[in-house]
């Protein structure tokens, strides 16, 4: 299995070529606007189409509207911060945290695709303050992404700090304040796809308890502006890779405007492999890093052998469960065609694998039958040093591997007579006597604590008692 491990410190800003990957997101840079006719109102989002406001009234700034003071113009912006767009030649802006309530700001856009299940995405967006001119300046850390896989809109309930439930695929660290207006600080993330996300959201996940802010005084608010809004399946190698005999392969392919690091020193962005073994590959974005693991199979080693059985017993109740690489195909004797098979029933069974490089058959026989342990401690023995039955001692036969953990005897009173354990070592004769002294006729209680374990590894944990009779 691909194991994927992504470093949340992306803290600087960083440039994305596309080399092939595909932007989910529609009009990510705020570039298309309806109209520039009706700028200087809040709310114009919605004419950075298809984005629009989930909660309150979000606001675009382009270049079309000038660089008057005032105006949501660029770079001169709305709080007449001088901000040049981070691409193209316009931003989204929102307000992402108030002393006073609930007053948060939300913008929602449809991806161009629907998320595919258990796929890896790369999520990504710019952040920078719009807090510089204001004479009670506020700065705060509270931003993010998160996936929806339905139309959010929030409900204006003033003073309720009433958080939207969805969990950031990317989001600002905790305790890093964005105070700087000049400067674009990157927000990025990895994130695993149920497979059902519709939307993405960008705004402040946390509660006002949990956003660290700075300067934050009286009825003030920070406010952020937000460019390049990115999110990009993440698949730089796959997870197998066949290898035929003499075979050279080659793995890996660029990712954005990445640097890379494989496990064998390289720092291209694919290596050619020779060899069977893991490969684990590093992505870096400026201070955001990703690593992949490629497991390359060699066809010449049977890779696939150790995960079938050969001839099998199967207790009554138990399954052999097969789970077989997905790098071959297969053709059971039954038909089937899965990697995966269940056994339950006795019989025959027969599997062809096949892949690009050959062909292999292997045959096993499960027999089934009804499995149990029994043991066997007999009713009486006569300690007479007859060289007959002098000593009492328990018999087992067990279908299953089996330990014994005690072997007791009491008098009627409940007196331990005779005790030995696994631990000791010792093997379990008694020989009808107590501290050296021999015990007359009479009857006696005897107690087996023992364990086996199931072919399916199922540890079973068992007590028997009885009665034994000293004959003199």
């Amino acid at each position: 299995m691909k194991k994927i491990f992504f470093l949340f410190v992306c803290l600087l800003f960083f440039f994305f070529s596309s080399f092939a990957q595909t932007n989910l997101v529609p009009n990510p840079s705020f570039e298309v606007i309806s109209t520039c006719s009706a700028f200087g109102f809040d709310g114009e989002i919605t004419y950075a189409i298809p984005w629009f406001s989930a909660y309150l009234t979000p606001d675009v700034c382009n270049s079309c509207a000038g660089s008057a003071p005032g105006t949501f113009g660029v770079p001169v912006n709305r709080y007449n911060c001088k901000l040049y767009p981070h691409s193209g030649n316009g931003y989204a802006g929102l307000q992402n945290y108030d002393v006073v309530g609930r007053t948060t700001e939300y913008m929602e856009v449809p991806l161009n695709k629907i998320l595919k299940k258990n796929k890896q995405y790369f999520v990504s967006f710019y952040a920078a303050s719009g807090n510089c001119v204001n004479p009670y300046p506020c700065y705060s850390d509270g931003i993010g992404l998160a996936f929806s896989d339905t139309l959010f809109i929030g409900v204006n309930t003033f003073g309720v700090d009433d958080t939207p439930n969805y969990t950031p695929a990317a989001e600002n660290p905790s305790g890093n304040i964005i105070y700087d207006s000049t400067q674009w600080t990157a927000i990025c993330g990895l994130y695993r796809a149920r497979g059902s996300e519709k939307y993405a959201i960008v705004g402040n996940f946390k509660s006002n308890i949990k956003t660290k802010s700075l300067y934050c005084l009286g009825a003030n608010f920070s406010y952020l502006y937000i460019d390049d809004v990115g999110v990009y399946e993440f698949d730089v190698v796959p997870d197998t890779v066949l290898l035929c005999a003499g075979e050279r392969v080659e793995v890996g392919k660029k990712f954005l405007d990445a640097t890379y690091r494989w496990s064998n020193g390289s720092t291209d962005s694919s290596i050619v492999v020779s060899q069977a073994g893991r490969y684990i590959v590093t992505v870096t974005i400026d201070k955001c890093s990703a690593s992949d693991t490629v497991v390359v199979v060699d066809t010449q080693q049977d890779d696939w052998l150790p995960f079938l059985p050969n001839d099998t017993l199967l207790c009554k109740g138990e399954k052999l469960n097969i789970k077989l690489p997905t790098i071959n195909d297969y053709r059971w004797s039954d038909g089937d065609t899965s990697n995966q098979k269940i056994i339950s029933k006795g019989g025959y069974y027969g599997l062809e694998v096949r892949n690009r490089c050959k062909t292999w058959r292997h045959d096993f026989d499960v027999t089934s039958k009804v499995c149990e342990c029994r043991i066997y401690v007999p009713s009486a023995f006569s300690p007479n040093s007859d060289g007959i039955n002098d000593e009492l001692e328990y018999y087992i036969q067990c279908d299953f591997p089996h330990r014994i953990h005690r072997f007791q005897v009491f008098d009627r009173w409940g007196v331990l007579l005779y005790a030995t354990s696994a631990a000791d070592g010792q093997i379990a004769r008694w020989d009808g006597t107590f501290r050296g002294q021999p015990l007359g006729a009479g009857v006696y209680v005897w107690s087996l604590e023992y364990e086996y374990t199931r072919s399916n590894g199922e540890v079973i944990n068992d007590v028997l008692s009885g009665d034994v009779s000293i004959l003199k």
